[in-house]
């Protein structure tokens, strides 16, 4: 819908049995031995044992960037292995998979 020439309003509906998930990436999938890489074992095991430190203490210890430690902490929340609790500068980690499960 056009109002003017400098304002535009865009309106979306919803669509029966639409999925938010737009891709396979995005999607959660349960979480077992085979579900998860090295380098997600190696980050959930560290937040295991240090569920405060900060994404600069983490890349330091795995010998990782930053943006490694996000990508991977995006990847765990969205598969439900990993959450925040409280906030995000004196909140800490909780691991939600088993350690045995690793």
């Amino acid at each position: 819908m056009d109002l003017g020439s400098d304002f535009r309003v865009n309106i979306y509906r919803s669509r029966p049995g639409f999925n938010e998930v737009s891709s396979v990436n995005d999607q959660v999938r349960p979480y077992g031995a085979a579900a998860f890489t090295d380098d997600d074992r190696a980050l959930l095991a560290l937040l295991h044992g240090h569920p405060r430190f900060t994404q600069e203490e983490i890349a330091s210890a795995l010998n990782w960037t930053v943006g490694q430690v996000k990508y991977y902490q995006t990847k765990l929340k969205r598969r439900q292995s990993i959450k925040r609790v409280g906030t995000s500068q004196k909140g800490h980690w909780e691991v939600l998979v088993p350690l045995h499960d690793l």
